[in-house]
């Protein structure tokens, strides 16, 4: 643990713990976050805690950043679930150019993640991605996510590419009412087939920052 923090999202972090403690049983109960925590965390940028200030987010130090998810987390591990993987697509805003990224940060709501792949096929002027991800934290609470999947072409290796979607595109799939842990999370199976993604919106692990600062050069992508 850091003893000597400065940055503004750790003192945010601790303020808002008798918040999410009050309402742990609700989690608990409805398999699901209740609306002020998620209210008071967006307020708060704690869903941006690495995203570029240039994204409206406050661009922790790492270790800041770390902090403020341990604080959480020790209120209420599904809250501190929800902030590690808003974190995904906080990062990647700082390869966005910025009519794309104002677009993807035009709310504070958390962002969903999956690890899980689907498969896209080239199109013209981006892709059309299809899948099933058997979870995806916070995805009924959140406006955009990040899905991974694997790029199809016929002439080349596949290749497994980033894809950052509305939640709108997804077709959500309850299966969390029976979790025995984290159950706050709201962790539940998403879909979608054939749906477009743009150029802009799509990122492998080599793709350039736009915004290039430390921070934001680190590897996300894993296969």
């Amino acid at each position: 643990m850091v003893d000597d923090v400065t940055h503004p999202v750790v003192s945010r972090a601790r303020e808002l713990v008798p918040l999410i403690k009050s309402h742990t049983a609700y989690s608990e109960e409805h398999r699901a976050l209740h609306p002020e925590v998620v209210d008071a965390c967006a307020a708060a940028g704690l869903f941006r805690l690495v995203a570029p200030i240039e994204a409206g987010g406050p661009e922790a130090p790492l270790h800041d950043a770390f902090h403020a998810v341990e604080i959480i987390a020790a209120a209420d591990p599904a809250v501190s679930w929800y902030l590690s993987n808003s974190s995904v697509v906080s990062i990647l805003t700082a390869r966005m150019t910025p009519s794309v990224r104002d677009r993807v940060c035009s709310s504070d709501r958390n962002f969903g993640f999956s690890a899980a792949m689907g498969s896209a096929t080239p199109t013209e002027g981006g892709y059309l991605l299809s899948g099933t991800w058997p979870l995806m934290t916070g995805v009924l609470d959140a406006d955009w996510a990040v899905v991974m999947g694997r790029v199809r072409r016929e002439d080349a290796p596949t290749e497994v590419q980033m894809f950052v979607i509305p939640t709108d595109a997804l077709d959500i799939e309850p299966v969390w009412n029976d979790a025995v842990a984290m159950r706050g999370t709201g962790s539940h199976r998403v879909s979608t087939r054939d749906t477009f993604v743009e150029e802009g919106l799509v990122f492998s692990g080599t793709s350039p920052n736009v915004i290039d600062r430390p921070m934001f050069r680190i590897c996300l992508l894993y296969t």
